[in-house]
């Protein structure tokens, strides 16, 4: 499922993204290669996909308690497979369906097109901002990636500088560097 709208339950804090079920969201901790994640479902769609610092695990718990349960639902299944497959390598395409919202009309259709960037495929910061719609918009296209909550299944890590450099990314430049290394790696085959 590509972004939609929805009407807003609640909000994970610093996340933005949204709940469509109040009380029946679930949430999980999955380990990866490059650090923890925190994925956060309705029974319906993923919403939140992020790196944790191990160290805060507690402190994630408790935040999320207060609109989800610690538990897994069917949504959450699927993601932990397929994150399972992707740093496998043998999984190019998540079909997990995702709910977010953007702030904006054009954060939502900066990233669609980033989603649709293909695995193991970079673009320029500029490209994105000409497809979204906008080419002078390339600084936008940033705050846009920035502000995703679904990472990995939006791939805002392939999105680079105009002259190849890493650019940015909201959790660690060396998770950027690593995501792309690995995608390059099993892209090949």
């Amino acid at each position: 499922m590509l972004l939609k709208e929805t009407a807003i339950k609640h909000v994970l804090p610093d996340h933005g993204c949204v709940g469509n079920s109040a009380g029946s969201d679930r949430f999980v901790f999955i380990d990866t290669p490059i650090g923890t994640m925190a994925a956060v479902a309705s029974q319906s769609a993923l919403f939140a996909l992020f790196f944790v610092d191990e160290d805060r695990i507690d402190e994630w718990t408790e935040q999320f308690s207060s609109t989800a349960v610690l538990g897994a639902n069917h949504v959450l299944d699927l993601i932990q497979k397929e994150l399972e497959l992707y740093f496998g390598g043998t999984l190019q395409v998540f079909t997990v369906p995702i709910d977010c919202v953007a702030s904006t009309q054009f954060f939502a259709d900066v990233l669609r097109c980033v989603q649709e960037i293909p695995y193991g495929v970079i673009k320029s910061y500029k490209q994105v901002a000409q497809e979204a719609g906008n080419a002078k918009a390339y600084r936008a296209v940033g705050a846009a990636s920035k502000s995703n909550n679904l990472l990995i299944v939006i791939p805002c890590h392939r999105v680079v500088g105009a002259d190849g450099s890493l650019g940015g990314y909201s959790q660690g430049i060396n998770r950027k560097s690593w995501l792309l290394g690995h995608e390059q790696s099993f892209s090949n085959q």
